[in-house]
């Protein structure tokens, strides 16, 4: 999306590393959800986070961009929030994932 909007890969680099710098952490405590079976949400439900991404994927259409990986995610976002799950947190999306409802 960067691209659409005129910004180069080089200009948008120093971005993504800082982005980069934060994710081990966020890796580690989705990791330990998703192996405890345990989502919590107090600080962003998958209701919230599945919204944001509703708006991203409006953005990219809207800029011409195939938007389908992110179409997948919000698929599944979609059956765990039928599912009742939108108070947890976004990664209760592998629920459905994984059983493949």
């Amino acid at each position: 999306m960067a691209a659409a909007e005129g910004v180069t890969a080089t200009a948008f680099a120093p971005f993504a590393l800082e982005i980069g710098k934060i994710m081990p952490p966020i890796i580690e405590g989705i990791a330990t959800d998703i192996d405890a079976r345990t989502y919590p949400g107090e600080q962003a439900n998958l209701a919230m986070m599945a919204a944001g991404v509703e708006h991203v994927l409006h953005a990219g259409r809207a800029k011409g961009i195939d938007m389908t990986g992110l179409e997948a995610v919000k698929a599944s976002a979609d059956r765990a929030l039928a599912e009742g799950r939108g108070a947890e947190g976004f990664t209760s999306i592998f629920e459905v994932m994984r059983t493949g409802r």
